[in-house]
């Protein structure tokens, strides 16, 4: 049962893996930019909108980040008791 369950769900793993990927790399690219047009962010004092599409991008890099690792954690519940039974056989 824990491999069907494993195989099942492992393409929505590997796309919510995919898009953390794809938004860390977009907030890379964001973070990027405003270092360098950073005299430019100050001359026009946009320092508050700049802040905020960050933080935003960041929100959501977290959010994908979070649903992930809350499928892995189930996923990895659900196939612990077989592993668990091997470990105290070993013992």
């Amino acid at each position: 049962m824990p491999l069907i369950f494993n195989y099942l769900t492992a393409k929505t793993l590997q796309k919510l893996s995919i898009k953390a990927q794809q938004n860390l790399e977009e907030l890379n690219s964001r973070l990027k930019d405003m270092l360098n047009g950073m005299i430019i962010v100050r001359s026009f004092n946009l320092e508050k909108q700049i802040s905020g599409i960050y933080r935003r991008a960041n929100i959501k890099n977290l959010q994908t980040r979070l649903k992930r690792n809350g499928l892995s954690a189930i996923i990895s519940t659900i196939c612990l008791p077989e592993n668990s039974d091997t470990i105290k056989n070993k013992n």
